[in-house]
Formats: structure tokens, sequence, C-alpha cells
């Protein structure tokens, strides 16, 4: 449903309840004042709301009801059968609904293009909080999509086919803090945390900074942060607007991180659409390692919803040239995050619902030559969120994972199942070395 249409709808209600009301007022029926007054408005718009329900099909034909839109059928039955107004009265009103509804339409794409979140493709982020000026061998890194609180195992997703975008105040607050608890157990095993779908002033989570929370949490480790999502006003779904965005991934390290930027990762969708979408990016840092050589350490949050998955190879290709630079002066390249494409191709998880189409795999051909995919393929690591979680109904995969270069070895990757109780994602955990070979 477009943004336009659903303008149009929000005007053609507003148009009938300010007509209910005039005659309501001119055959002297009483109207109270303030607060009364607005409830009485309300419950008329049920009552109406409750009567078009009940007669529209009746009231318009068939072949009518086939061609025009919701607004207008709704204006065409209210107007001409309850109303008794002239044809010529009704298609005056419906020119001036069309009218408002470009005039907001374009109001709001205008407002949406000239805030449009679009930083330089690479951006020096700053550091917070000490860490170990330490040059280590070894290191365990997790990765985690946390889904801003806000996707708990009881929600629906609008941009998987569901219908919400928020949660209740109190869930949110509570995923927020399981989620908490969780990486407070995990401070003795983890020593890098890539995190993804941080809030942190959003009104989809109630505008709670979730960064500053885990910052508390994570106490005693560097971190750093790159908004990926950046816009003032979602205008979607129209029944609750997600409204405005500020959200992001971080990396907290017990190691110093040096160097850390984001980069911008290629591939946009049409305009006006990519000004309430986000900006993909990736971190990348930097940790010293003993034979001088660095660490690079990367987190991804790569595109969902590109038909076909094209702005996913776009950006496939673009992390593994920048990958690849890295490894050509010898360092020691780890890249985790959320990938949004299916690692594995032979999984046997069990589930009755039918994918989506936008879960693409990966491409068979993009993995460079040595480099390697690991994750735990016993655990899933995402959820379809078209419905609430049930398991063995809902559809899960593996998208989130870590590729390392042939100069690292590894030792242990373990998939955590949480049975996405707080987010629509488990967490990956990997343990890694630098290979002598």
């Amino acid at each position: 449903m477009s943004i336009a249409f659903l303008i149009l709808e929000q005007l053609a209600v507003e148009m009938v309840l300010k007509d209910k009301l005039d005659r309501m007022q001119k055959r002297g029926d009483p109207v109270l004042i303030h607060g009364k007054m607005i409830k009485r408005i309300i419950r008329k718009g049920l009552e109406i709301t409750q009567e078009l329900k009940e007669n529209l099909e009746a009231s318009i034909p068939t072949k009518l009801e086939n061609v025009l839109s919701a607004p207008f059928m709704m204006i065409l039955h209210y107007f001409l059968v309850e109303g008794g107004r002239s044809m010529e009265e009704v298609l005056k009103v419906i020119g001036a609904i069309l009218l408002a509804g470009v005039v907001a339409f374009a109001g709001l794409v205008g407002y949406l293009t000239a805030t449009d979140y679009n930083p330089p493709e690479v951006v020096k982020l700053a550091v917070e909080g000490q860490a170990l000026e330490e040059a280590p061998s070894k290191l365990s890194i997790l990765t985690w999509n946390i889904g801003y609180a806000g996707l708990g195992k009881n929600m629906d997703f609008f941009f998987d086919g569901g219908e919400h975008v928020r949660d209740t105040k109190e869930n949110t607050i509570r995923n927020l803090e399981n989620i908490s608890k969780f990486l407070e157990k995990m401070k003795g095993k983890v020593d890098i945390f890539l995190i993804q779908e941080i809030d942190t002033d959003s009104d989809r989570t109630y505008r709670i900074n979730e960064y500053e929370r885990l910052k508390e949490v994570l106490n005693g480790y560097m971190s750093t942060f790159a908004f990926n999502y950046h816009v003032d006003f979602v205008p979607v779904p129209y029944t609750d607007p997600m409204g405005r965005v500020r959200s992001g991934l971080a990396v907290f390290s017990k190691y110093r991180l040096y160097d850390p930027v984001r980069i911008a990762l290629p591939g946009q969708y049409p305009w006006p659409k990519n000004t309430a979408m986000l900006d993909r990016c990736m971190i990348k840092t930097y940790i010293p390692a003993p034979d001088g050589k660095k660490w690079v350490i990367y987190n991804t949050h790569n595109s969902a919803y590109d038909e076909g998955g094209k702005l996913r190879k776009m950006q496939l290709m673009f992390i593994k040239e920048d990958a690849l630079k890295e490894y050509k002066k010898g360092n020691y390249v780890v890249i985790g995050g959320d990938w949004n494409s299916i690692l594995d191709d032979d999984l046997h998880f069990k589930y009755t619902e039918k994918p989506e189409e936008f879960y693409v795999p990966l491409p068979k051909d993009w993995l460079p030559e040595g480099w390697k995919f690991y994750y735990d393929k016993n655990v899933p690591t995402n959820r379809s969120v078209r419905a609430p979680y049930k398991k063995g109904e809902t559809f899960v995969t593996i998208i989130d994972g870590f590729l390392v270069s042939p100069n690292v070895i590894v030792f242990q990757v373990k998939g955590i199942d949480l049975d996405f109780e707080n987010s629509d994602h488990n967490p990956v955990m990997i343990t890694v070395g630098i290979s002598h070979k």
C-alpha cells in the first residue's frame, strides 16, 4: 500500500467524521466540550466505521467496488447513501481530498529528502572507555543482532509481512534488560562484542538510549558506534508509523581499538523510498597483533529487503575488496555480523512456514580463495518475523556468522540458542588465533 494512498485514506476518514459532526450540530444534537466532545466524536467515528463495514457491499455495486480505492468508496457510500448529496458535490469533495493528499505527500517527501542522512563514505569514529594496551594472539568474538530490543518472540514485523514495528514499553525494557544480563554474563568469556540494531533515540523504543545501557553493562570495554538508520520520520506502517529512528551498530572490546571508521556499503533503494530506509554500513577497526601486524575486525549489517539480493551482491563484493587489501598487508581479518544472506544451503531445521523471497543464499562464487565462513549449523541465528515465534513452525535459518582470512585459525565456533526470547536473532561466538602456516 503506497504512502499516498494512506494519506488519502486518512483524509477521507477525517472528511466523513467532520461532516457527521456538522450534521449533528445542525440537528441540535448535544455536543459537549473538551474531553467529552472528543469522546463523542470518536464514538461516532467508530459507529460510522461499523456501519460502513456492514453496508458497503450492499450500497456500492460490485464492479465499482473493484475499481475504486477504499477512501473513495467510503466517501461515495457516506455522502450518496447516508448524506443524500449529489454526485457533483461528491466529486468536488474527492477533488479536494486528492489535492490535499498530493500536497501532503509532496511535503513529506520533500522533508525526508532535505533531512536525509548522507554521511561521507568513510567517517572516523570516536572511541569511549578504557581497554587493555596489549597485542593478543588469540581473540574470542561474539556477534549479535539484538533487534533493537523490540523484536522478542511475541512480535511480528511490518517489513517482514507482519503488522507492527514496536512492542510495548514494558516489553522493550524487559528485552533490553535480558539482553544486558546475557552480555554481562558473557563478559569473562568474550574479548570483542559486535552488536547490531542498537537504538539510541527512536520512537519505536520510546527514546531509550540502548547504547548507553550496553556501555554501562560492558564497563571495562572500549566501544565505538556508527549510525546506519537515521531518519526523522518513517511513515510506515500507516496505523502506527515508526516515526523517528536513530539506530546503529557498535563494537565493544577489551583491547584498545585503533582507527575505527564507519564505511558506507554501496547500493541504495530508488528515491524516495531510500529517504526512509537504512544507510547500510560496516565498522572497521584495528587491534595490534604480537608480530607487528594487525587484527582487522569488521562489524557488518548488510541489506535485507532488496529484490533478488541485488544490493547484497554489491555489498559483498565491496566487503571482499576491502578485506583482501588488509589481508595482502599481512593483517589478520575477521568479519562478523548480520550478513542477511543464508550462509549454508544444507540446513535441517524444522519449520512449516514458507520463507519470504528476500531470504537469499550467499552467492557460491563470492568467497575469496582460502577464506572460510564459520557458524554453528546446529543453532539457527535468525527467525522470520512475519508472525510471533512458534518453535517448529516459524521459519529459521543462519544469516549471522564470521568470515576469516586464511592466516587465521579457528579454535571454536558456537551458536548460542536463546530461543529468540528477546530478539529475532541468536548470538554466535568464535575463538580465533594467528595461524603460523
